[in-house]
């Protein structure tokens, strides 16, 4: 029984490792499991939903609610979609596949559901006729009118002439109707159409992290918008 001793402590040393070898691999499987079904991060980019969302916003996005896509983490290869807990409500934040690029993904507000009649008039969005929606009080700035003391490049004229007058449009079924909260800065659905349920992605859970890449000052703490932390997205 003597010549087993030396084996036993040396199965005693090594079990603690084996012990972390199997955690540290379970932890990465949860981790990569949650990123490719529940959870995803971003970064705002551009100003076409401010002010709900800033530039420099990092947010942190669930992907169950409106169907997860399930890619292979390096290619970013579409293996399947799991299917839809709901479709998304009006006035609601979602995140979707672009028009144009399905690599990259584009955060807007929903106005209009299947079968809804959306236009704007005069710079003030109506939805099956109605412009007083409590959805969409604050959301969207009616204050500004185009008049001849602005001066606009014609493209940024035809963005904001684009911006205050629409439709009406009935939107698609299978469809949503999409817009930046910054009207008169967004391509949105007034530009490339309606967004089909299937390019859905992710609904915004809360701003996580946030930073002013414009602050003019020299203390990297200066430019972090602490009170955006933790900050819901609705």
């Amino acid at each position: 029984m003597q010549p087993d001793e030396p084996s036993e402590t040396a199965s005693k040393e090594t079990t603690p490792w084996r012990v972390y070898a199997a955690v540290l691999s379970a932890s990465l499987l949860g981790a990569l499991l949650l990123r490719a079904f529940v959870i995803h991060a971003y970064r705002i980019p551009s100003g076409s939903m401010e002010s709900t969302l800033l530039i420099g916003d990092y947010l942190l996005a669930e992907r169950l609610t409106f169907g997860s896509f399930v890619e292979l983490p390096v290619a970013r290869k579409e293996l399947f979609r799991w299917p839809p807990l709901r479709r998304p409500r009006r006035g609601e934040v979602v995140i979707f596949r672009s028009w144009g690029d399905p690599g990259t993904e584009i955060v807007k507000r929903c106005v209009g559901l299947p079968g809804d009649t959306v236009e704007v008039v005069d710079n003030i969005v109506k939805v099956n006729g109605v412009a007083s929606d409590p959805i969409f009080q604050g959301r969207f700035d009616t204050t500004h009118k185009v008049n001849t003391e602005d001066v606009f490049p014609v493209s940024e004229w035809r963005a904001v002439e684009r911006a205050r007058n629409f439709g009406p449009h009935i939107v698609k079924p299978g469809h949503i109707f999409v817009m930046g909260d910054n009207r008169t800065n967004s391509e949105d659905s007034r530009v490339h159409g309606d967004v089909s349920f299937e390019a859905l992605t992710g609904r915004p859970l809360f701003i996580y992290w946030s930073v002013n890449s414009h602050s003019a000052s020299l203390n990297p703490f200066d430019s972090i918008r602490w009170e955006r932390i933790g900050k819901r997205v609705h």
